[in-house]
């Protein structure tokens, strides 16, 4: 939506200007003042007392109007202004002169006496005459009336370094009121003695002196209530009876006919109200005032009505008012202006919208002596103001700081003090209220303030004042690089200007920043708006200036404009650092129309602004005197100006709400762009009200996750579930589950193939068993075979010969069946020593040599990273790109070509970056790295993978390392300038074969794990800052040594044939000795069988003829059984 809409009448329109609080900027932390009531203004006039912020006096002069209710502050014009002062009394005389008696000033005692116009706000020394009295603090007075006479009665005190006990009066008033007279009394009677802060009250034409020492407190002291007797001169000691608890520097007052005392210490801090009758001389307790339970306070009395105000309370100051009616039964309280702590008064400070509150940060006091670095935030809803309490790198005091807001978190840069100009760069955390110091790594140091900054793709600068003066440059902090570059003019066209204003507009291959207002040399006002051309290649930023527009409607200096959507406000200001402008200008940054408001009671300079719902808010800077700028002044004031007619101009929802009356986007969602309310991605939550920007999301933290969006809480985790920082779902196991998660993994040793060779020989001849078996049995039942197996006979030239005949090759039955056997036998021989010569034929050795002895340089042909961040905050790829804030670093490394790939891996648990670096013919120079730089804004990770591959000399080999890397402290993330770093050690390797099976010469590296590993930045969930990278580098660290594997053959096919040629031979042998030896010993058994089938034909034929001789006697059958015997025996050796 368009903001600014063409006006038809400029006089209908209006801003409504509101002060905050409607009281006005009441003075803050201080206490040990004093008060009068001028009934002319009805109101109490304060002045000076002790700054617990600046810890030191003031002189400042502050009004509450009674009736109005509203506070108020009186500017000196004198040449002549006091110093700051404390325990001090002040009077108003008649003539409405404030006569400031004593106190403590730059640690000494004052004894002359001020007198302030209120007339004239002129400061002057008061004419003295009398007795001299000297300085001092904690003493007693009472200003009263007598014989017409206006006198003031001054009591002890601290003196130096003693007690004075005496009594002195002062003539305030007689006929020469410009005349102050002293006079030291000498009065009769016991002396009261040692006091200090006694109360001092005038009753019947006599001073009472109440009390005990306060700096010696003596509350056992009877001596406390004397009476001074002013026409007798005379002391005397009181004595009283009733209920009554003794105080040191308690507070009295007079009504009617008895004395009110007011706390005082007991010895703690009391909050009881006694009265002492002064007509009986009895105490009576009254009431007790819990919340008034102070100390240091000033107060006033008007008639029975008494004023509180200021003090402290402990360690905690107050500011309020409380009116005690005396009268009242019982006494009570009434608050008539609420304690309200502010920012000091300041000037020269940054201002910001966060949150839903306003932050300031810095400044100047009015004097231009006090400088602060103290954060406070006003809230909008509850109207309080909250000084933060930061921890971290607190930056130096300063003024003219050069600030931004970048997603949720605070930038100051450079600025002044009473050192000299700064050059640091800072960042505030408001997660964890945390300061950091941002890394300068340019070395580039640019002392400067007075500069307008923007953020873009870095963080832009834009002239300001240095040591030198001013300066026309622009630098640009590259968060890429953490440096601070100095960007190129390619024009003629500079800006040389300090306190201006500047806002920016992003297209995709530029940036344009805009800049108006500011002073040039010698003061000097711009009138003309610069548009800065704003790019970078990657190293260098380029820019060109040319002017838009000229225009006096933006000739103004020391006033940040407000950017709304398409409009920039240009509110006051001043010129020539002389004068203000009482005016509103708002400039359309999109057609360049202008226009203006005049006449709205706005004449201020070097104040710090914001735009925060429908409203902008303005906070302190420098006064002035109609429009004459008053020099060395500051305020407290809060404004809130917003439109009141809607059909015109209108102040947009800020950043942040959303809907027509600008509510803040709740907890659980964040406002990027205008009226828009996103909720936090899922493993984020967010208790913030307002938040601006995705990375005020805060990731969910240990043992807890996260599975909605836009939740204010994250839900606990299981015991036995494990939950890092930042997982949308718990993990079953104790660490990151994850396929990639390889391990490390090296060349395989050369496997040689006997055992498969091996394999195949008992293949063979269990093939040669089945085989022989089966044959035997063909020859056995296959007739047919057995009369044509002699023909295969092959050990002809060895069967037995016989003596006698001729040698004839013969060729037998069984040497043909022994000559199929050899045959078989044979071929498994054959085949065994061809298979073990293709397959068990290599030698695999490796030896390490030195490296200088090879005259070649050694790469790998295939070398890929890979880095994986589990549970990764940020976006990791762009369009299928890596992320522009991702970057490579290399160093020391060469190769021929590169691949980058970035994926985002969206798992159940959360999402992943993966980034895949591949190089061909990669090769190192001893000591190289390459590493990742993420410096996407919320790159952080909870795990970080690194795996490390590369080519082996070993043909189709590769070696692999990996590292998974956890925190050692599991409550934080990874993120932080100190990197993640792991080395790597990588030995050069040459493969070399004498087979062609494999290429031989091949180069590569071997992979292997150092001890080193350093674990970089962590933080917990709520210290993620923006601005830190997260970074992990790999050390690639390169062996002295060379690995050598060398391939060779065992046996070449000579051996091989020579080995099969004799294997056969001997074999042929083998078998020609078992057909010899079977046959010898088959004749031999055929000759025995042949010899057994003959003895058995003998006997058959004896027992042929035994049957034809059985009728004769047995002598003949003896003898003819003998006669067998001996022919038997006879034709044994005929055979």
């Amino acid at each position: 939506m368009t903001l600014i809409v063409l006006l038809l009448s400029f006089q209908a329109f209006s801003f409504h200007i509101e002060t905050i609080p409607l009281q006005g900027p009441p003075p803050t932390k201080i206490q040990l003042t004093s008060s009068v009531y001028d009934s002319y203004t009805s109101s109490i006039i304060t002045i000076g007392g002790y700054n617990l912020e600046s810890l030191s006096e003031t002189i400042n002069i502050y009004t509450f109007n009674l009736i109005t209710f509203k506070w108020g502050e009186i500017i000196p014009e004198s040449e002549y202004i006091p110093s700051g002062i404390q325990n001090h009394y002040l009077y108003l005389t008649s003539s409405r002169e404030i006569l400031l008696f004593f106190g403590y000033s730059q640690s000494r005692l004052k004894a002359e006496v001020l007198g302030f116009d209120l007339e004239t706000y002129i400061w002057e020394k008061k004419k003295m005459s009398g007795d001299s009295i000297s300085g001092r603090m904690f003493f007693s007075y009472c200003n009263y009336v007598y014989n017409g006479i206006r006198y003031l009665a001054i009591y002890g005190g601290y003196n130096r370094d003693t007690y004075d006990n005496k009594l002195y009066m002062y003539i305030l008033y007689r006929i020469e009121p410009e005349n102050l007279i002293a006079k030291k009394m000498t009065p009769e009677g016991p002396n009261p003695g040692n006091k200090d802060s006694a109360a001092f009250v005038f009753y019947e034409n006599s001073l009472y002196l109440y009390g005990v020492s306060l700096l010696n407190t003596a509350l056992n002291d009877p001596d406390y209530l004397f009476r001074y007797d002013i026409q007798g001169n005379y002391w005397e000691k009181i004595s009283t009876s009733g209920n009554f608890t003794l105080t040191a520097g308690a507070t009295a007052y007079i009504c009617e006919d008895s004395m009110y005392v007011f706390f005082g210490i007991d010895p703690l801090v009391s909050s009881i109200v006694s009265r002492l009758n002064m007509k009986n001389l009895t105490w009576e307790k009254l009431s007790t005032l819990e919340e008034i339970r102070i100390l240091g306070y000033t107060t006033i009395q008007f008639n029975c009505t008494i004023y509180l105000s200021f003090g402290r309370q402990e360690s905690k100051t107050f500011n309020s008012i409380y009116e005690v009616n005396l009268l009242d039964k019982p006494i009570q309280y009434k608050k008539i202006f609420e304690n309200y702590i502010t920012p000091s008064k300041r000037r020269e400070h940054c201002m910001f919208d966060l949150n839903n509150k306003l932050i300031i940060f810095g400044g100047v006091s009015s004097d231009g002596k006090t400088f602060y670095n103290d954060l406070w935030a006003y809230s909008v809803e509850l109207k309080v103001w909250e000084e933060l309490k930061t921890i971290g790198n607190l930056p130096l005091a300063r003024a003219s700081a050069v600030c931004i807001k970048a997603f949720g978190h605070i930038v100051i840069y450079g600025g002044y003090n009473d050192q000299g100009i700064l050059d640091d760069i800072n960042i505030f955390n408001l997660r964890n209220l945390k300061w950091s110091s941002i890394t300068n790594k340019s070395g580039i140091s640019i002392p400067i303030y007075g500069a307008c900054a923007t953020l873009g793709i870095g963080l832009y600068f834009i002239s300001g004042i240095t040591d030198t003066g001013l300066t026309k440059e622009i630098y640009a902090y590259d968060v890429l690089s953490s440096s601070l570059k100095k960007a190129i003019n390619l024009g003629d066209v500079y800006i040389n200007l300090a306190y201006h204003s500047c806002y920016i507009k992003h297209f995709s291959d530029h940036e344009e920043i805009y800049v108006l207002g500011g002073e040039g040399e010698s003061g000097s006002t711009n009138t003309q708006i610069y548009k800065v051309v704003l790019w970078n290649d990657g190293k260098n930023y380029y820019y060109k200036i040319s002017v838009v527009l000229n225009s006096y409607l933006f000739y103004t200096s020391r006033n940040p404009a407000v950017i709304i959507e398409d409009a920039a406000f240009v509110i006051s200001g001043s010129s020539y650092n002389t004068m203000t402008f009482d005016r509103i200008s708002i400039l359309n940054t999109t057609t360049f129309e202008s226009f203006e408001y005049k006449d709205l009671g706005l004449s201020l300079y070097s104040f710090g602004c914001a735009h925060l719902g429908k409203a902008i808010y303005i906070f302190g800077g420098g006064e002035a005197n109609g429009k004459i700028i008053r020099k060395n002044s500051a305020t407290s004031r809060m404004l809130k100006i917003t439109s009141e007619n809607s059909d015109e101009i209108q102040i947009q929802c800020s950043i942040g709400t959303y809907g027509d009356n600008c509510l803040p986007c709740p907890a659980g969602t964040y406002g990027f762009d205008y009226n828009k309310c996103t909720p936090c991605p899922t493993g984020t939550y967010s208790e913030i009200i307002g938040a601006v920007s995705l990375y005020q999301c805060t990731i969910c933290p240990y043992k807890t996750f996260n599975d909605i969006e836009g939740s204010t809480f994250c839900k606990q985790c299981n015991s036995y579930e494990f939950c890092p920082l930042g997982v949308t779902s718990p993990l079953n196991e104790s660490i990151i589950s994850d396929s990639e998660i390889l391990g490390n993994s090296q060349p395989a040793l050369f496997q040689s193939s006997s055992k498969k060779v091996t394999n195949i020989f008992y293949s063979m001849l269990y093939f040669l068993g089945i085989s022989s078996v089966l044959f035997t049995f063909l020859i056995i039942f296959s007739t047919s075979l057995r009369k044509k197996i002699d023909l295969l006979d092959i050990f002809t030239d060895k069967h037995e010969k016989t003596l006698g005949k001729p040698l004839i090759p013969v060729k037998t039955r069984f040497g043909g069946f022994v000559s199929v056997l050899f045959i078989l036998t044979a071929g498994v021989f054959v085949c065994n020593s061809f298979c073990s010569f293709t397959l068990n034929n290599i030698t695999e050795t490796k030896s390490l040599i030195p490296l200088t002895l090879l005259d070649k340089e050694i790469y790998a042909k295939n070398f890929q990273i890979i880095f994986k961040f589990y549970i990764y905050g940020d976006y990791c790829e762009a369009n299928d790109k890596c992320g522009v804030l991702l970057m490579i670093k290399e160093e020391n490394i060469k190769y021929t070509t590169k691949k980058l790939v970035c994926k985002t891996e969206k798992t159940i648990q959360g999402k992943n970056c993966r980034i895949s670096i591949q190089y061909e013919d990669f090769a190192i120079n001893y000591e190289s790295y390459i590493g990742i730089e993420s410096h996407e804004l919320y790159s952080f990770a909870s795990f970080i993978l690194v795996y490390v591959s590369s080519d082996s000399s070993i043909p189709n080999e590769k070696s692999a390392v990996q590292y998974l890397i956890e925190p050692d402290d599991k409550t934080t993330v990874f993120k932080g300038p100190v990197p993640t770093e792991i080395s790597v050690q990588m030995t050069p390797s040459i493969f070399q074969s004498d087979s062609s099976d494999w290429p031989s010469e091949e180069l590569g590296y071997h992979l292997s794990k150092e001890k080193s590993l350093i674990k970089g930045s962590t933080t917990d969930e709520k210290g993620i800052l923006i601005i830190e990278p997260l970074i992990v580098n790999v050390k690639l660290i390169q062996s002295e040594n060379l690995l050598l594997t060398k391939r060779s053959l065992k046996l070449t096919i000579f051996s091989v044939l020579s080995t099969l040629l004799g294997l056969i031979f001997g074999l042929l042998e083998a078998f020609a000795v078992l057909v010899l030896l079977f046959e010898n010993r088959f004749d031999y058994i055929n000759k025995k069988l042949a010899g057994k089938r003959f003895f058995e034909k003998l006997i058959e034929n004896q027992k042929t003829l035994l049957s034809n001789f059985k009728m004769k006697k047995k002598i003949y059958e003896t003898a003819a059984t003998r006669n067998m015997s001996k022919v038997c025996v006879e034709k044994k050796y005929q055979y």
